[in-house]
């Protein structure tokens, strides 16, 4: 995961056909241990830049989906997901 949060970590603005904020350097690093805890729960996941400059984060295990977004700026994780039983 380090080698991806690496490749993000350099997109300059404009990364996608002129849209796009870069990440802030000092948010990456807040995030980046918990991006990589997430490679112990599953194999299954993939990390994306926004357009916002923040990160977000799509992982599932066992049927178990699960959305961070990194709000690299002000160091906040939002989270949503499939309920681990039916309600």
């Amino acid at each position: 995961m380090d080698k991806r949060i690496d490749e993000l970590k350099k997109l300059k603005k404009g990364w996608l056909d002129g849209d796009g904020e870069p990440l802030d350097p000092e948010g990456v690093e807040w995030a980046r241990p918990i991006i990589n805890a997430i490679s112990f729960w599953t194999d299954s996941y993939g990390l994306y830049p926004t357009l916002q400059g923040n990160l977000q984060l799509e992982a599932d295990s066992e049927g178990v989906d699960v959305t961070m977004l990194f709000d690299l700026k002000q160091k906040k994780i939002m989270i949503e997901g499939t309920p681990l039983w039916p309600i």
